[in-house]
């Protein structure tokens, strides 16, 4: 590698999904289109002497602290930011995922399955999570639908990482008091893990009871919980190379984008945590949760009729008016959801 080769300091969360997918979509564009050399640091770890030390020529970084910020202003280099923990307050062109945009992905996949309740618990102090509440919002108002947020407060001194050590003990009453059936949006996999052991403590059934949706689909977080959590894939990987893209455009002495460049989600990876529709039918209930249970293998509308102990036509007729589609369709969408989830 030549000695001229530009030298990029990365500071990636490497312990989460949304940092390594943004590594590598860092890497993917370098293989492409550049020879940089690169030096990865933490954000949560890094100090002044290792920056500094660092010597790089531009900067991709998850400034999720005004301290750290400061700290890679002092470089006087390129910074491209990759985080939306501020805002866009820093005065860095920031590449991240459309907020508003996940919010409203969140709200969609509820009322597909039927809800008319929700809630958000979230982190207030934090702009992407404001962002997504107000996307969530936005679709459910839109829906006629209204939404209880938990209005959690960050312990005082703490610096903003997630999940926090402890638990805002008010959210045990804000759960019970939830009118149930309820749909919760979480704005990351870490707080809906952490909500979803929450209600494994309360006694409350997730998804009949309280389902839960996160976001940022870390599989080792969302396969953990118990159940497993459901939740929304950001395109981390296309961030990653965007974000590469701005610096190289940077570093060429070309004009920063005139505002923030935002990356739409993609689809919910559905685990058991929302794997429901909210129905207060028992028969219905029993032949959604028989189909959900024997996907492997053919099943018939007669079979399921059985299993719900109605009759053929009277099954037909509450997939109708309650699904909106008939039993054989629902078992070929959620076939198609399962497959969706194993590629």
């Amino acid at each position: 590698m030549p000695t001229t080769a530009p030298r990029i300091l990365l500071i990636l969360p490497t312990d989460i999904e949304t940092g390594r997918g943004i590594l590598r979509g860092v890497r993917d564009y370098a293989r492409r289109e550049t020879r940089w050399v690169f030096q990865v640091l933490h954000p949560h770890l890094v100090d002044w002497p290792l920056v500094a030390a660092a010597r790089p020529d531009g900067i991709i970084a998850h400034l999720h602290r005004h301290s750290l910020a400061a700290m890679v202003r002092r470089l006087h280099k390129p910074v491209v930011n990759v985080s939306n923990v501020i805002g866009d307050r820093l005065g860095f062109p920031r590449v991240g995922s459309d907020d508003a945009a996940v919010g409203k992905v969140a709200a969609e996949h509820f009322l597909e399955r039927g809800f008319r309740q929700f809630g958000f618990f979230g982190y207030p102090a934090f702009t992407h999570s404001r962002g997504r509440e107000q996307g969530f919002r936005d679709r459910l108002a839109a829906a006629k639908c209204a939404c209880s947020t938990f209005a959690t407060r960050p312990p005082a001194g703490t610096r903003p990482r997630e999940p926090w050590a402890g638990l805002d003990e008010r959210v045990r009453p804000w759960l019970h008091a939830l009118p149930k059936p309820v749909a919760i949006f979480t704005p990351s996999a870490e707080r809906g893990f952490e909500l979803l052991e929450v209600c494994r403590q309360e006694r409350l059934a997730v998804p009949h009871t309280v389902a839960v949706l996160g976001v940022d689909n870390d599989e080792l977080i969302c396969e953990l919980a118990m159940p497993p959590l459901s939740a929304i894939r950001t395109a981390t990987e296309q961030i990653g190379s965007a974000a590469a893209a701005v610096l190289a455009r940077l570093l060429a002495g070309g004009a920063p984008p005139a505002g923030p460049v935002l990356v739409p989600p993609g689809e919910v990876v559905v685990r058991q945590s929302t794997d429901v529709l909210a129905v207060h039918d028992p028969a219905l209930e029993k032949a959604l949760r028989y189909i959900r249970d024997h996907l492997e293998r053919p099943l018939g509308v007669a079979e399921i009729a059985r299993v719900a102990g109605v009759s053929r036509r009277r099954l037909e007729r509450k997939f109708r008016q309650t699904v909106g589609v008939s039993a054989l369709q629902e078992i070929r969408r959620r076939r198609l959801e399962r497959a969706q989830q194993l590629l």
